[in-house]
């Protein structure tokens, strides 16, 4: 996902039993984030997902569970932003991807391809939630990218975590200015802009417009922030609102990941 992840971990007691789980519980966390990678990356030959498109090209390919997850999420979400957010926008859009439901399978018309650039560090932000959920932690805050965040309980204050969203900037613009904060407890935050610094590149546009499959490089909204239950969900809302909004900074609370879309 070219994108550093994070757990932070409050200590509550400070005891080395406490420490040591929680070091485990960051560590299976993180695993899950890894194994995401592996499943999702469309830059790896090796990847579950590769493997599956190269043979949903030709025939119906039956889905491992967990990608089948990603994929029906994605069918709904594809649904309920409207076409805004397209995992196939490079591809011929979303209309090219078959699912069948009782079989479990995918089958792509033509030359059809799947990119989840979009959601896939929510997915391994909700997976590592999970995780830790598990591992019967109640507090911590993890980020992939600092775009994609999610936030389990509390802070070490007790107080519910505080996360401040900075203007993206673009070429003539400045960095990190804070145009808002928003509040976590039990919560994701999805962010996206059309536009993103990237130190050794300078500043890319990322976001495709799945109407024309070109990226979005200027119009209404500037930064884009969705706060839900999901990461997952968070992050598709974010690129939906990026290619659809109508403000310079759109903001969405979601309590249903399949709310209605608000243009």
């Amino acid at each position: 996902m070219a994108s550093r992840f994070e757990c932070v971990l409050p200590r509550r007691t400070g005891t080395v039993a406490e420490e040591a789980r929680l070091r485990a519980a960051g560590e299976a966390a993180l695993a899950e984030v890894v194994a995401t990678e592996h499943e999702l990356s469309r830059f790896r030959d090796d990847s579950v997902l590769s493997r599956i498109l190269a043979r949903a090209r030709r025939s119906p390919a039956l889905v491992p569970p967990r990608l089948w997850e990603v994929l029906t999420l994605c069918d709904a979400l594809v649904e309920a932003t409207g076409g805004r957010f397209d995992p196939a926008a490079a591809y011929g859009g979303w209309r090219c991807v078959v699912l069948d439901r009782r079989e479990r399978t995918l089958r792509l018309d033509g030359d059809t391809g799947l990119d989840f650039g979009a959601i896939g560090k929510g997915v391994a932000l909700d997976r590592a939630a999970e995780a830790l959920r598990e591992a019967g932690v109640r507090d911590a805050l993890l980020h992939g990218g600092a775009s994609s965040v999610f936030g389990l309980g509390r802070d070490p204050e007790g107080r519910p975590w505080r996360i401040a969203l900075a203007d993206p900037g673009d070429a003539g613009g400045v960095h990190g200015t804070v145009r808002a904060t928003v509040v976590l407890a039990d919560r994701a935050l999805g962010v996206s802009a059309p536009r993103q610094a990237h130190p050794e590149r300078g500043v890319v546009a990322h976001v495709l417009d799945p109407a024309t499959g070109r990226a979005v490089t200027r119009g209404p909204t500037r930064l884009a922030a969705v706060r839900a239950r999901s990461a997952a969900a968070a992050d598709a809302w974010a690129t939906a609102l990026v290619v659809g909004g109508r403000r310079e900074v759109e903001t969405l609370d979601l309590e249903a990941p399949m709310a209605r879309p608000p243009w």
